[in-house]
């Protein structure tokens, strides 16, 4: 398998994108581990349900789907039903959120065409 390197691809994106790589089952089914990539514009803030990129305590990224849940608090869900449903305060939100993500990529290998998909 011949895999496009992801700074080829983040340079095609511009400044301002970055390629994640999908690791960990806790948006699994819709995500796989190894073999999704994302798409992510860097962002510090809440700007609407999306699927969002954290950083955790241990230096890595994990990734949520985000919606409004009590006033002044986010949901933080995972597409696995094996996760629970987490809560944090927007300014805690805020904090941990490190991108957005605009798109999936299908297979990143340079001898199948990578499939976009726009994330919602």
């Amino acid at each position: 398998m011949n895999t496009l390197p992801v700074e080829r691809i983040e340079r095609s994106l511009g400044p301002n994108l970055r390629v994640v790589e999908v690791k960990g089952d806790r948006m699994a089914p819709t995500l796989r581990s190894g073999a999704d990539h994302l798409i992510v514009r860097p962002t510090h803030e809440y700007e609407g349900e999306a699927l969002y990129a954290l950083a955790t305590p241990f230096g890595t990224i994990e990734i949520f789907r985000v919606q409004p849940a009590a006033p002044g608090m986010l949901a933080l869900l995972s597409d696995n039903e094996i996760y629970s449903r987490r809560e944090l305060t927007k300014a805690d939100f805020d904090e941990e959120v490190v991108g957005i993500v605009l798109y999936q990529l299908h297979r990143l290998r340079s001898d199948i065409t990578p499939t976009l998909m726009k994330c919602a």
